[in-house]
């Protein structure tokens, strides 16, 4: 199973790795992983560009809701944001290491595990502050 994920994940990243604003290509991938798909490596490597595209978009629509927040005159309500989004960042981190508790943060499960938490609090963020104010560009 492993490394079948192993293979689809490498199959995505040599491919183009798309996420809203933030691409990774197959000569990104190659610069930065090297071409041995089948070594542990490559999979650490692969596995780390994973975690920051996923971060990427995250904190970019964070910084966004935050940002929005301030402008608004908001201050308590972002103090709060920050609070709720500083606490959501350690109880990720203590699941993600639950649930792969013998497979290190560069795991497929630990990679896995980030990703659904990323669509969990992407889900959140969509439903709670889906303002189209948030997409104008300043």
């Amino acid at each position: 199973m492993r490394s079948i994920l192993l293979v689809a994940l490498a199959g995505l990243a040599l491919g183009r790795l798309a996420d809203a604003q933030t691409q990774i290509d197959r000569s990104e991938i190659e610069r930065d992983c090297g071409t041995n798909t089948g070594s542990t490596a490559f999979e650490a490597c692969l596995l780390a560009k994973y975690r920051e595209i996923n971060e990427g978009y995250l904190n970019e629509r964070y910084e966004r809701i935050l940002a929005y927040l301030r402008k608004e005159g908001r201050d308590e309500a972002a103090d709060l944001f920050v609070k709720a989004q500083v606490a959501w960042v350690a109880y990720r981190k203590a699941t993600c290491e639950l649930e792969n508790e013998s497979g290190g943060i560069n795991s497929i499960g630990w990679a896995r595990c980030f990703a659904r938490m990323r669509e969990e609090r992407m889900a959140y963020f969509d439903e709670h502050y889906d303002w189209p104010a948030l997409y104008e560009e300043p």
